[in-house]
């Protein structure tokens, strides 16, 4: 977990400088092109049966929400701080959460409810609206970062709906 964590965080930091040099959209699409080639050495010779999906139509909807995900997020990040950014994401799970129960059809106790309501809390005191209009969180990067969490968890709950086909073709596929 600590190394998935660092790799994220390294990605997140090598974006945000590549935006000092290059567009947003030339940012993103290096993102994904090098991703998708890393994707291709890991299946090797069984790239063939691996870019076969059961489902899809849900998996290229599924790495689409990731483009815009991420999108958003290097939006954001050409105006606020990595910290800020990475706290803001972590509504992610929440959204994830809430999201689950009306389109996964689960059921949410009431530990987890007390835990979307502090992770909640601790996200208004990270963001502090009561301190800036919208505008002001639109013009700080909060405004995309808002979206991309959004975005995130419906990729999220995506990826939930494609759990019938092979890890490595969901891989292949965002």
């Amino acid at each position: 977990m600590l190394g998935t964590m660092f790799c994220f965080l390294l990605l997140d930091a090598v974006m945000k400088l590549a935006l000092e040099h290059y567009s947003l959209v030339q940012v993103t699409w290096g993102r994904f092109f090098f991703a998708s080639v890393a994707a291709a050495a890991v299946c090797g010779k069984h790239l063939p049966v691996l870019a076969r999906s059961k489902v899809p139509a849900v998996q290229v909807l599924r790495s689409l929400l990731l483009m815009i995900t991420t999108a958003l997020f290097n939006a954001g990040i050409m105006q606020a701080p990595l910290a800020t950014a990475t706290t803001i994401m972590y509504l992610t799970p929440i959204l994830v959460t809430i999201m689950s129960i009306f389109l996964l059809r689960e059921d949410v106790g009431v530990r987890r409810w007390i835990g979307i309501l502090v992770g909640f809390v601790g996200a208004l005191v990270v963001v502090q609206p009561w301190n800036a209009g919208l505008g002001s969180l639109v013009q700080s990067g909060t405004g995309f970062f808002l979206l991309a969490a959004v975005s995130n968890a419906s990729y999220q709950i995506a990826t939930r709906w494609v759990r019938g086909d092979d890890p490595l073709t969901s891989l292949l596929f965002t």
